[in-house]
């Protein structure tokens, strides 16, 4: 009972107390023998009415007494480590009734059992079975799928003793318990966040699996697009304006299905974005972990094109940020990258060969646009010095186009790219919803998502034409609501938004707009208010529906961005 107790025990305060247990024990045991009996080695036992004596081997396999034989009124000691038994005559000879003996050996049991519960029950209120060695799960966090690791405590029977073993508990206690527990002890993991789609444990995306952590804030929802590739649909709009922008590109390499999920170093560091830039936040950008995201550019992948020894290369793809939301903005588009490295150090060559690529590409779409028509407008990008965005006349409105540069030369020199410093680069990056809602008259970027058969059967000759809506969205009445609430300091609006995006009625949402904000006086508590603009591109909402799903996004807001409705 000591041994085993004393193995089992977790703290010091235990331990001492399993040795005053056993002490207890052993001196309720010797008690039984008899006070006079105290240093000796006798042990009392009582035996049948029977002439010849019986040896110690006998009573140790605890060989039956036969009905005849009758239980005489007295016991005699036996020495436990000799094979005969001690005389009866022997001074040292204790004999007890029949009574006396079962007398002291009920009540030295009850002795031993009573302890051994009072024992077992403080250390059950003490641990509550959370930190009880034996009884410990394993929590082992598996770094690959081919990788499975075992744990084992070296017994066969891993069964804990009975001393060992939890109280029975109802569900209520273990569910209190979890509550204090998680209260008190600070978690070794990120709690799950509530959220109306899951974060996974991990993602597999393209054949590779992706584990998460604290820093995702990617979820299932946002990844159902994943696979979709519009550009790369045969005659869908997008696809249309892919084909277009490559054949001003002769000549150059094509890249449009590398994967979306980068690194933070291709993504960021290989672009000379530093620490702190705004476009490393969670709040404008998709994290799967710490060191791993969904790309929110074609950008990324240029080092990698540039080290594979590519000089002159377009990539096309879907991308994802974090955005507000209106008829503009989605969170999935997709973006073309251009690339050309050039064997000239003269920075106002490249400058020149970069922009009558891009004039001659923007002609080809929008047709012949006069000089005065196209503009260029001084712009910053990490990764192009000097930079400029293009803007071009559309119908009586100037029409930002894309962003391009001259490529910082520590990206070439990083890639082994530069030629020891004898060449230069540019590069510009297009956004196809961008261009393509204005060439095709799509007044909304949700449509692009469309599995309409009626909105693709309108583009099979492969040319830029217009949309033509079998019903207007102006004939589809908008249904507005409004949601005010305090927030905390942390609270960012594209939160919010990517709240709304991660809701399976999100596509029926037109515009978020932030209308009022404020900072109360008194508390200095931060006060917002949106209009969210409920209305289907493909039909009419009923106000029933749409209050159910604004039930829903006000409730979500309160648990998952820790808000407070007004």
């Amino acid at each position: 009972f000591f041994s085993a107790t004393m193995s089992a025990s977790g703290s010091t305060s235990t331990t001492w107390m399993m040795a005053l247990g056993a002490t207890v024990a052993a001196a309720t045991l010797l008690f039984v023998a008899s006070p006079q009996t105290l240093g000796t080695t006798h042990l009392v036992v009582a035996v049948p009415q029977t002439t010849a004596r019986p040896t110690v081997s006998s009573l140790a396999l605890g060989q039956p007494f036969a009905s005849s034989q009758k239980p005489v009124a007295y016991a005699r000691a036996y020495e436990t480590q000799a094979s005969n038994p001690v005389d009866t005559e022997a001074p040292e000879a204790i004999f007890y009734t029949q009574q006396e003996a079962a007398t002291r050996g009920i009540f030295g049991v009850a002795m031993v059992a009573v302890t051994s519960a009072l024992i077992y029950f403080w250390r059950a209120s003490k641990h509550t079975g959370s930190d009880m060695p034996l009884l410990q799960p394993i929590d082992v966090e598996l770094p690959t799928a081919e990788v499975a690791l075992a744990a084992t405590s070296g017994r066969k029977d891993l069964t804990p003793p009975f001393y060992l073993r939890r109280p029975v508990v109802s569900n209520r206690d273990v569910r209190r318990h979890a509550e204090k527990t998680a209260t008190e002890q600070a978690p070794t993991k990120k709690a799950p966040k509530k959220s109306p789609h899951t974060y996974e444990p991990y993602y597999d995306i393209n054949g590779t699996r992706f584990y998460t952590d604290e820093y995702c804030n990617t979820t299932t929802r946002i990844l159902e697009k994943l696979g979709t590739n519009l550009h790369l649909k045969k005659n869908h709009p997008l696809n249309i304006l892919k084909r277009k922008i490559e054949e001003k590109f002769p000549g150059f390499e094509v890249f449009d299905d590398l994967t979306p999920v980068v690194t933070t170093f291709q993504n960021f560091d290989s672009l000379l974005i530093e620490e702190g830039h705004p476009a490393r936040s969670p709040t404008d950008t998709y994290y799967l972990n710490k060191d791993t995201l969904m790309r929110p550019h074609t950008s990324a992948h240029q080092h990698d094109l540039l080290t594979a020894g590519h000089t002159q290369f377009l990539c096309a793809g879907d991308v994802y940020r974090r955005d507000e939301i209106d008829r503009t903005h989605f969170w999935c588009f997709h973006q073309c990258e251009g690339v050309k490295v050039m064997d000239t150090t003269d920075t106002k060559e490249v400058e020149a060969d970069l922009k009558a690529y891009l004039e001659n590409m923007v002609k080809g779409m929008f047709g012949d646009l006069k000089e005065d028509e196209i503009r260029w407008v001084d712009a910053y990008f990490p990764f192009t010095e000097p930079s400029w965005e293009m803007e071009i006349m559309w119908q009586g409105d100037w029409l930002e186009v894309l962003g391009c540069g001259i490529m910082q030369q520590q990206i070439l020199e990083n890639a082994g790219a530069d030629g020891n410093g004898t060449k230069r680069a540019w590069a510009f990056g297009i956004g196809l919803e961008r261009i393509a809602m204005p060439l095709f008259k799509i007044p909304d970027i949700r449509i692009f998502w469309s599995e309409n058969k009626r909105f693709m059967s309108q583009f099979e000759g492969g040319e830029i034409v217009e949309f033509q809506p079998l019903v207007s969205l102006k004939d589809f009445p908008a249904n507005n609501k409004d949601i005010s609430m305090w927030v905390p300091d942390s609270f960012a609006d594209n939160d919010f938004f990517d709240l709304i995006s991660n809701f399976d009625f999100s596509n029926l949402i037109e515009e978020v707009e932030l209308f009022d904000e404020f900072t109360h006086p008194k508390t200095g508590r931060k006060s917002k208010a949106f209009h969210v603009v409920f209305r289907s591109p493909e039909r009419t909402l009923t106000t029933e529906e749409v209050n159910v799903h604004m039930e829903e996004l006000r409730a979500a807001a309160v648990d998952v961005l820790n808000v407070e409705l007004r």
